[in-house]
């Protein structure tokens, strides 16, 4: 996982449809967990990734998208008629915090995916 996949993913999910969110959801599962495969394990084999998978599937897309929001950043979404914004905030106890990362999406799911990436990417994840 680079930077630049973390960014090209959450910028997909910015232009992505409601349709589309479950698809997207899962590469983005599949792009965060990138441990779990490189330790050999089996995706199939992973509890998170049964857990996230069993989330899409009943299409509880925003309970999938909040499991990707890194360990201490803090979420506040905001859910309009037709588009959602995400808001993450660094609250981490690490001597510099990084700044907001706030997406618009067309839902809550992609919005939250979206800004988890971009926090990600900005904690430098995977390099």
């Amino acid at each position: 996982m680079s930077r630049e996949e973390l960014l090209a993913l959450a910028s997909r999910c910015e232009q992505a449809t409601v349709d589309q969110q479950a698809t997207l959801l899962l590469e983005a599962f599949d792009l965060t967990n990138w441990r779990s495969r490189r330790k050999g394990q089996l995706v199939e084999n992973n509890p998170q990734w049964l857990r996230f998978d069993k989330m899409v599937r009943v299409e509880a897309f925003e309970s999938a998208a909040m499991s990707l929001v890194p360990e201490g950043w803090v979420l506040t979404l905001t859910v309009w008629e037709s588009e959602a914004e995400a808001r993450l905030e660094d609250d981490r106890i690490h001597p510099v915090r990084l700044p907001s990362i706030v997406f618009e999406a067309a839902s809550a799911a992609l919005a939250i995916a979206s800004a988890s990436l971009r926090a990600r990417a900005a904690m430098g994840e995977g390099l």
